[in-house]
């Protein structure tokens, strides 16, 4: 498999967790609070998960289904993006 997988399809390594599919634990605790905008938040909530805990689950068998292809700019397809341009 080309996924290093610690239990059977998941792993705790550090990853990216993609924001239209996630879940944590609700601590109310304003340093894991993202601080740098919509564009950024699912590399900003990964690390400070990360840096807090040591671990991050990420499942490989769940998937969302996107309209859109993810990290392409497209004016019309609206979201975050939507404000923003190609830069």
């Amino acid at each position: 498999s080309k996924h290093s997988k610690d239990q059977d399809g998941a792993s705790c390594k550090l990853g990216l967790i993609y924001g239209a599919f996630f879940g944590f634990i609700a601590r109310h605790d304003p340093a894991l609070y993202t601080q740098f905008g919509q564009v950024k938040d699912d590399v900003e909530r990964t690390l400070r998960f990360w840096d807090r805990d040591r671990i991050v689950l990420r499942f490989f068998e769940y998937a969302c289904a996107k309209r859109h292809r993810p990290g392409k700019f497209d004016a019309k397809k609206g979201g975050i993006s939507k404000g923003l341009g190609e830069d």
